[in-house]
């Protein structure tokens, strides 16, 4: 994460953030207060999604007034995935304008299965091919970490936009599933814990919440779940 030096900085208004413009002329988007639990969540998450190899928006940070704020990089043209763009992918032709389709299913997947934060939004980047890419911040409410399991509906799979667009690639998802399990590990287990412990103030309430993602019964009623659902597109 980078410290931003903003050539200017746009007031908020109702319903809008506050917009950073850097010195690079790239906008970012003030998302929060820095707190040393924010800052643990975006950690954890981060790590996760880097780990399933899915890319997020940009984060930095810049202080004004000795108070520390972390921001989110603003994409020109970006739109949030949600119901209303499923229109767009009615058709297999329509669907084809997207890069690598498996990272959205991923998304999906890790708020599944790692129920410890609300399920994230997810944006539509434009390009010659269209992509997507996870929101890099937890909810800003999130006091702290708990394991709270989510029905298929919850995580947002029996939105119509999702359902219309995974049926498109209703045969690849099982493969789709197989590889996220394949990185689901001891492995993971033992790198999330372990930053988990160096943050010796949340550490017992944090990993008492993420261990439980690990507990088999856990996994085998989630994965039961996920091929249930693909079943029924």
């Amino acid at each position: 994460m980078k410290e931003l030096r903003p050539l200017t900085i746009s007031a908020s208004i109702k319903n809008r953030p506050t917009v950073l413009l850097t010195q690079e002329y790239e906008r970012f988007v003030l998302y929060q207060p820095f707190s040393g639990k924010g800052w643990l969540n975006f950690q954890l998450k981060a790590f996760l999604y880097q780990h399933y190899k899915i890319e997020m928006l940009r984060t930095g940070f810049f202080t004004f007034q000795e108070k520390k704020y972390l921001c989110h990089e603003m994409v020109d043209g970006s739109v949030l995935f949600i119901d209303w763009w499923q229109y767009q992918w009615r058709q297999k032709r329509q669907f084809n304008r997207f890069l690598k389709p498996r990272a959205l299913f991923y998304m999906y997947l890790i708020d599944f299965l790692f129920p410890v934060f609300e399920p994230s939004k997810k944006w539509i980047i434009p390009g010659f091919k269209d992509r997507f890419m996870g929101h890099p911040f937890p909810a800003p409410q999130l006091e702290q970490l708990r394991f709270q399991p989510m029905n298929i509906s919850q995580v947002g799979l029996n939105s119509v936009g999702a359902r219309t667009f995974f049926r498109h690639i209703k045969n690849d998802l099982p493969l789709f599933l197989e590889d996220f399990m394949a990185l689901h590990h001891d492995k993971l287990r033992a790198d999330l814990k372990y930053r988990i412990r160096l943050s010796s103030e949340y550490r017992n309430h944090y990993w008492n919440a993420f261990q439980q993602c690990f507990d088999e019964e856990f996994i085998n009623y989630a994965v039961a779940a996920i091929k249930n659902y693909m079943l029924q597109l």
